[in-house]
């Protein structure tokens, strides 16, 4: 394989690899994590955070805590409440998708079809590819109707979003890309 596709070639395999982890996750949260979510998040955060589905409760945490470990080595000057806000943004940074019950196989299609513009979907799988695709805008609206903080709805918003001036923007795209 040429040098040309080993971009390609590497996406795949990081693709690959969260298809595996995510088989995994469909268990859920172990009583571990559980406690780690209730001591980022207030009742109303947490009640959104138990909407999402198993694998998406298990991504989050991931993210939350790879970015938290980001934010350690690159934000050690800031104040703790960042740190504090960065968790639950990343715990609650795909709630947009609980407004369509994706399975596995589902994520993984809409995944493969992130470059097709307009897939000729019908039905639940047209709602639920545009869910998909709008989650993080969703996910922001619900947050802020839930009375989550202005910036961590904003962290939300913009998990998605390429080249943000705002470090823990461009902390929390990140983890959500790694994990």
């Amino acid at each position: 394989m040429s040098a040309a596709h080993e971009p390609l070639r590497e996406g795949w395999r990081r693709r690959a690899h969260q298809f595996f982890v995510s088989l995994a996750d469909l268990r859920g949260l172990d009583v571990h994590r559980r406690a780690w979510v209730k001591a980022y998040l207030n009742q109303a955060e947490e009640a959104l955070f138990y909407q999402m589905a198993r694998v998406d409760q298990v991504h989050s945490v991931r993210v939350a805590q790879t970015a938290l470990e980001i934010a350690r080595v690159r934000l050690a000057h800031r104040a703790s409440n960042d740190a504090q806000r960065l968790a639950r943004a990343g715990l609650l940074h795909d709630v947009g998708k609980s407004l369509a019950r994706l399975g596995l196989v589902t994520r993984v299609l809409f995944v493969l079809m992130e470059q097709w513009p307009n897939p000729p979907l019908r039905g639940r799988m047209k709602h639920a590819h545009w869910v998909h695709t709008n989650h993080p805008s969703l996910g922001a609206d619900l947050a802020e109707r839930a009375g989550v903080e202005r910036e961590v709805v904003e962290l939300i918003r913009g998990h998605h979003a390429r080249d943000s001036a705002d470090p823990l923007q461009r902390i929390l795209t990140e983890a959500d890309r790694r994990s």
